[in-house]
């Protein structure tokens, strides 16, 4: 960066050396070529008094008179050439007084100068031009006209109105430079005066401009400050609402696990409580009811009663599994009670998606209790009559799309049985119930997500913007 301002200055330089050089090649060459255009103009003007003298004498054919004409020709010359000299100096004057006005104001006028200093200096060079180029034409064909006319009259009115006429038409050109120089200094001063008004009035403009500014400044300090007094007030305020509700979810969500832990150990208790009667009773009796060793579940032979059990009171089992079942020969809660680990081996096999099931939900001895003749309550809600062995076709749906739902809450929203948005948009509040005890460390995720109203959208065919869902409002 460092380097790159210091290539800026050396150009800057470069180029402003390369102006000053061009500048004075141009003034080199310029001079030459305007000091050979008046040398040509004088030397052209001296060829036509000679042929004028020539003319002359033989038109006075030697007489005494022509002494007195030579020395006013030579005094006519002479007075040529001093006007050529005045005509030089009020140019060189008026190339100094340019030169001296650029460097007094310099400074101050300096964007003017760079607009219009190069206007005006070849507006002023073209009008001088013009001026001098029309005076010299003027002069010449004056010249030629008096000098023809005196040449005719030159018996009749004699010298004294030729040199009369040569007086008259040296005053006027003299009179007309002498104006237009006075006309030209006079408008570059009134311009110089105009720039130098417009410089004062940016100046206060400037200083205006910079004062409204510090005004502002103070004035948006002012309101950043009460906005963001406001803005933490109302974060603050917002901050405690928000603590607040946590504290009363949090509060509920403990007072509702509680409840559920509660009845968890209540039927705990309760599965003691029938097997203790189950001990009871078999030390009582004479001959205690000794039940077989069960074969594995597959080849186990349909049960010799009319009626089979209702194996949807097993916690975890739906319609699909009862019926899976019951095509296996497994019809009664007896049969179940007495599985080993290699029947739960043989289930799993048949469902891999309810793989661990049985086991963690303790449907042996779930059945022991069912089939000594203990009734669940319906305290945990309803079981959700949608529930699927396998997603429909094979293709489940993404329910990570669903917020509050991640990889390993999805696992088990599958082993539930869960596998499409349709299913959880269905749910009622008894069956919600009913899922949290099925979700563990996740219970209570589906009512505070809202995940029946996502799923409603998610099934007409909404998708969030992110891979995760969209938080509800």
């Amino acid at each position: 960066m460092y380097l790159l301002s210091q290539l800026w200055w050396y150009l800057l330089l470069a180029f402003l050396l390369g102006a000053l050089v061009g500048f004075w090649i141009w003034r080199m060459c310029s001079r030459p070529m305007l000091e050979s255009r008046f040398e040509r103009s004088r030397s052209d003007m001296a060829s036509r008094l000679s042929l004028l003298e020539v003319e002359r004498a033989s038109y006075t054919g030697g007489d005494s008179g022509a002494g007195d004409k030579s020395a006013e020709l030579l005094k006519l010359r002479s007075e040529l050439a001093a006007l050529n000299q005045r005509a030089a100096a009020a140019v060189a004057d008026h190339q100094k007084l340019t030169q001296s006005l650029s460097a007094t104001h310099e400074t101050e006028i300096r964007n003017a100068r760079e607009e219009t200093a190069a206007v005006v200096a070849r507006k002023h060079a073209d009008e001088l031009k013009k001026a001098r180029e029309h005076a010299a034409a003027e002069l010449n064909n004056k010249h030629t006209d008096e000098l023809k006319k005196a040449r005719d009259q030159v018996a009749a009115e004699g010298a004294a109105k030729h040199a009369a006429d040569v007086k008259k038409a040296r005053d006027e050109v003299t009179s007309s430079l002498t104006a237009v120089h006075a006309g030209e200094f006079k408008k570059l001063q009134e311009t110089a005066k105009t720039y130098e008004t417009r410089v004062i009035a940016l100046s206060q403009a400037d200083t205006s401009a910079r004062q409204e500014l510090d005004v502002a400044k103070t004035r948006h300090a002012e309101e950043l400050k009460k906005a963001r007094d406001q803005v933490a007030a109302e974060w603050t305020a917002k901050h405690a609402a928000d603590v607040k509700k946590a504290r009363d979810d949090a509060v509920s969500e403990a007072a509702r696990r509680h409840s559920v832990e509660m009845t968890k150990l209540t039927t705990e208790h309760e599965i003691a409580l029938a097997r203790h009667a189950d001990d009871l009773a078999k030390a009582r009796a004479s001959a205690a009811v000794q039940v077989a060793p069960r074969a594995p579940a597959a080849a186990v032979a349909p049960a010799a009663k009319a009626t089979a059990d209702d194996l949807e009171l097993i916690w975890g089992v739906g319609p699909e599994i009862e019926k899976l079942l019951n095509g296996h020969g497994i019809t009664r809660f007896e049969q179940i009670s007495g599985w080993t680990r290699k029947d739960l081996d043989w289930f799993e096999g048949l469902m891999p998606a309810f793989k661990g099931r049985p086991e963690s939900e303790k449907w042996v001895e779930q059945c022991k209790r069912l089939a000594a003749g203990w009734r669940p309550g319906r305290e945990i809600g309803d079981k959700p009559k949608d529930i699927l062995t396998a997603a429909r076709g094979g293709k489940p749906d993404d329910l990570k799309l669903i917020w509050g739902v991640g990889p390993k809450l999805e696992v088990m929203l599958n082993k539930a049985g869960f596998f499409h948005f349709d299913q959880i948009a269905k749910w009622t509040d008894r069956e919600i119930e009913w899922v949290d005890t099925q979700l563990g460390d996740f219970a209570g995720r589906a009512v505070r997500d809202k995940w029946v109203d996502q799923c409603a959208k998610l099934a007409s065919g909404w998708r969030p913007s992110g891979d995760v869902g969209e938080r509800p409002k």
